[in-house]
């Protein structure tokens, strides 16, 4: 695949004025390896949760209209886990709190939506839904990519690489590990998760307060 993109780009820049279209090298590229290095995050995620109900790319909105994605979803008596996988190049800065975290590649700094706020929008929402307490929930975030974290501690619930998110997921998933929800409650979600993407790529979530 890789060897076919390259002999495109090359023939592109030969024939810039063959297609209808423009088409940017460094941005097919990039977006390319970006979505590539999703796929490869989310195949190894499966592994841990072996024997348990997930997702992935899952797309909702809620009767508002307002849509949200999440990358890789899971629930088991350790509880919900909700992963969003960022591919990001530079030197990443940023806190659990800030509306925005940084990216520095080069001379220019550029701002992120802060990950972890994302998923803290996608964990109330399916909490509205399914009854179950935000406590319940596991915010987690991979940055994979050509990246560095820029200074500071690394906020909790990040991780660097997938190989570390793994480790952790095994410890948070082993049998010794704190139960947070019943086997009627995975069961309750499992159901309701199902229901609720059977219709992709939206799904109508209806809160209790909207009922």
């Amino acid at each position: 695949m890789a060897i076919l993109i390259y002999l495109g780009v090359r023939w592109y820049k030969k024939h810039p004025f063959s297609l209808s279209f423009k088409i940017h090298p460094v941005k097919a590229h990039y977006g390319f390896r970006r979505g590539f290095a999703k796929w490869t995050a989310i195949r190894a995620l499966k592994r841990p949760f072996a024997g348990l109900f997930w997702r992935s790319n899952i797309k909702l909105k809620d009767k508002s209209g307002q849509r949200s994605h999440i990358d890789f979803f899971a629930v088991g008596p350790q509880g919900i886990f909700i992963i969003e996988v960022k591919f990001w190049s530079g030197f990443i800065t940023g806190s659990k709190n800030a509306q925005n975290w940084y990216r520095l590649s080069g001379k220019s700094t550029r701002p992120l939506v802060n990950p972890l706020t994302q998923n803290a929008g996608r964990i109330r929402l399916i909490s509205q839904y399914t009854g179950i307490p935000e406590d319940r929930f596991k915010n987690i975030v991979l940055l994979y990519g050509f990246n560095k974290w820029g200074g500071g501690q690394l906020p909790d619930g990040c991780f660097f690489s997938l190989k570390a998110l793994k480790r952790h997921l095994v410890s948070a998933l082993s049998k010794d590990s704190t139960r947070l929800l019943t086997d009627e409650e995975v069961a309750t979600v499992a159901h309701a998760m199902t229901k609720a993407t059977q219709h992709v790529p939206t799904a109508s979530f209806t809160t209790p307060q909207q009922a």
